[in-house]
């Protein structure tokens, strides 16, 4: 951080003095909680609610829901056996039309859909295979509805990915895409909504993959490394330009979202300080 300010100095470039602010003034405050027991990039969710609520929802190993309140700084409700089976993935979506916090939870048997203004279960989606695995799921925003998007896999085989499946939320299968090159595993899976263009995004190995669900069309970000995995992405709106940031291990890239073009690799992580998520 320091060279980065004389840097600036140098270049006679005025900057606000939060900018490069000393890492040892940030000081540890307490604990929320001690029991979420999962390390899982989607274990937990941040919620500003419509009533102005803050709280956290987490996950308490193997399948309850936590709910706290951030301003009285306590558990508010409990969610015992939430799934059948472990709860691998929280998702948050504010649904504005319906002046709802809708909570998106996923085990590798089921999806369930929760309204948290009253705790209510109103969407329950199981998969009955016991061949067949949910890997990945997320909120698929439109112009005009809210999807369910699932990322399914063979049990005895997830590299083998079978498709990508999309529900409405009345539980009604109205799309199924196939990715003809997809070989790896989806280290993470997400949506995108950006000028009435819905997208599904895939981390993969050596790239990330952009589904346009308007146009039916997939476009491949490539890191130009085909050892690794990239493990997230963050899509950052620069004005008229859309720039995503992908995160491995090592590395991190950054890409033109429009063009798909590769603009800059960051290296620093090291096999004791690896870069994880973005």
């Amino acid at each position: 951080m320091k060279n980065s300010k004389n840097e600036a100095i140098k270049k006679n470039i005025k900057v606000s003095p939060d900018t490069f602010s000393e890492p040892k003034n940030i000081k540890f405050t307490k604990d929320l909680v001690k029991d979420c027991s999962l390390f899982l990039e989607n274990s937990f969710c941040l919620i500003k609610s419509f009533n102005d609520i803050l709280f956290l929802v987490y996950v308490k190993y193997p399948n309850y829901l936590i709910f706290f309140n951030l301003k009285n700084d306590e558990m508010t409700s409990i969610i015992k056996n939430a799934h059948s089976r472990e709860i691998a993935i929280l998702k948050y979506y504010k649904d504005i039309k319906n002046k709802r916090d809708l909570l998106l939870t996923s085990s590798s048997d089921s999806i369930k859909l929760w309204n948290l203004n009253n705790l209510e279960n109103f969407f329950f989606l199981n998969f009955k295979d016991p061949n067949i695995l949910i890997l990945k799921s997320c909120f698929l925003k439109t112009k005009n509805d809210i999807f369910i998007a699932i990322k399914l896999a063979q049990k005895n085989d997830i590299f083998k990915e079978e498709s990508i499946q999309i529900y409405n939320l009345k539980k009604e299968k109205i799309k199924v895409i196939k990715d003809e090159s997809a070989k790896d595993s989806s280290c993470c899976f997400d949506s995108y909504y950006h000028k009435n263009i819905s997208y599904l995004i895939l981390c993969n190995k050596k790239c990330i993959k952009v589904y346009n669900y308007n146009k039916n069309k997939w476009t491949i970000y490539y890191t130009g490394n085909e050892n690794e995995y990239i493990q997230n992405f963050i899509i950052i709106n620069n004005g008229n330009t859309l720039k995503m940031i992908g995160s491995s291990f090592d590395n991190i890239y950054l890409w033109n979202f429009q063009s798909g073009n590769l603009l800059n690799t960051f290296k620093g992580g090291t096999r004791r300080n690896s870069f994880f998520g973005v």
